[in-house]
């Protein structure tokens, strides 16, 4: 999968809120991609998105924004937020 990660212009994550928080197998990946020796020279300059489902994700969306903006600040890839779009 990460492979397909590196071949990918724009990587678009979708979760569904559990108790404020991006779910676990979304946090499992994003740290088994942050130990892989190369990601941040395969992430950079890529763009990432995440979709968002829960009961009031109004709510959660800045937690939820808050770990993906900082995964993407360590990979040197750019959060793009899909409401603006």
């Amino acid at each position: 999968m990460f492979d397909q990660l590196k071949q990918a212009d724009w990587i678009v994550l979708g979760t569904p809120v559990y108790w404020h928080d991006i779910s676990g197998y979304l946090k499992t990946l994003i740290e088994r991609i942050s130990q892989t020796t190369d990601f941040e020279e395969a992430l950079r300059d890529k763009q990432i998105s995440v979709l968002v489902q829960g009961a009031d994700p109004s709510d959660t969306i800045g937690p939820v924004t808050h770990i993906i903006t900082r995964f993407a600040h360590v990979a040197g890839m750019t959060f793009a937020d899909l409401e603006d779009r």
